[in-house]
């Protein structure tokens, strides 16, 4: 998946715009990290900036369990 983002993303995005790609052990490491993650990102990120966590879909309702560690009662918020 790493491989294919580095190229397909600077096709698809603006020349200006820069990205960066963090792989992890799995999904169950990425939920684990990514609560942490984003606080720290919402301390010094620009509002003009995005993040966008990609995750593949198998039998793992990974939807869930993002609601549960962030507290969302509204899944549509999270922009699946």
């Amino acid at each position: 998946m790493e491989a294919f983002l580095m190229n397909f993303l600077p096709r698809i995005i603006p020349e200006t715009a820069t990205f960066s790609i963090y792989t992890y052990s799995g999904k169950s490491d990425l939920l684990r990290k990514l609560p942490s993650r984003i606080l720290a990102y919402s301390t010094w990120l620009p509002e003009e900036f995005g993040i966008v966590v990609l995750v593949d879909r198998d039998d793992d309702d990974v939807k869930e369990r993002l609601i549960y560690r962030f507290g969302c009662a509204d899944y549509r918020a999270l922009a699946f």
